[in-house]
């Protein structure tokens, strides 16, 4: 179970960067499909409607998994979940990154 744990918050967090992606993708072909160059109010809450629940899953995930890091040096364990914190945020880097691209 420990070896996979740190396997599920990192697919945890892929799917919810996939969810922020495509609601941003979503926003760009309504604004392409009305041949407008830039966003309005509602395409915000239109990518905050659907990414929301994702945003605070992603969130959550990351808060607990810092405190697992924290906690982990508190108790002189080591920093072995540290390296999948940093790989979570390059994945939501990366997510970002795609987004703003579109």
């Amino acid at each position: 179970m420990r070896r996979l744990l740190p396997v599920v918050y990192l697919a945890v967090n892929v799917m919810c960067a996939i969810v922020v992606w495509y609601s941003a993708h979503r926003v760009a072909a309504v604004m392409a499909l009305e041949q407008r160059g830039e966003s309005d109010s509602v395409d915000g809450i239109t990518f905050f409607a659907i990414s929301a629940p994702a945003l605070v899953i992603g969130v959550v995930a990351n808060v607990t998994w810092m405190g697992k890091v924290l906690f982990d040096l508190w108790q002189r364990r080591g920093l072995r979940a540290l390296p999948w914190l940093g790989a979570a945020m390059g994945v939501w880097g990366a997510a970002i990154v795609a987004a703003r691209l579109l």
